[in-house]
């Protein structure tokens, strides 16, 4: 049942996920951590039982994302551009991206459970 429904969240999200991302500004490394990242994001929701806030969601998220790739420290660069950021300085900006996604998938009926995107409480009702 789990693996049915990540499969059809992920058909659904990850499309306007590259959408945000799409950018030639956007380097391959960040594009990769982000849908690595995504996916984490899509088991981690579909494995609630009854509730969880959105700090910890994004950290089991990135936890999980890097564990996958085998990346045990943070000290990889990011181009945005003709901007460099540390994973450290993405890290900061995630929680506000997986919030977006979050509203994305409750905006379009596709959560089995309701996130308040004011308390940043996702729950199984």
């Amino acid at each position: 049942m789990a693996e049915s429904e990540y499969q059809r969240l992920k058909d659904f999200l990850l499309p306007f996920i590259i959408e945000r991302f799409r950018s030639t500004a956007v380097n391959d490394e960040l594009r990769k951590s982000v849908e690595n990242i995504a996916k984490a994001f899509l088991w981690c929701i579909v494995s609630i039982q009854n509730k969880m806030h959105l700090t910890e969601i994004t950290t089991i998220s990135v936890a999980e994302a890097f564990y996958e790739r085998g990346l045990y420290n943070l000290l990889n660069e990011l181009d945005i551009g003709t901007k460099k950021i540390t994973m450290e300085g993405f890290l900061l900006v995630l929680p506000g991206e997986i919030h977006n996604w979050l509203l994305f998938l409750h905006n379009n009926g596709q959560l089995k459970g309701v996130y308040d995107r004011f308390t940043g409480t996702y729950e199984i009702k």
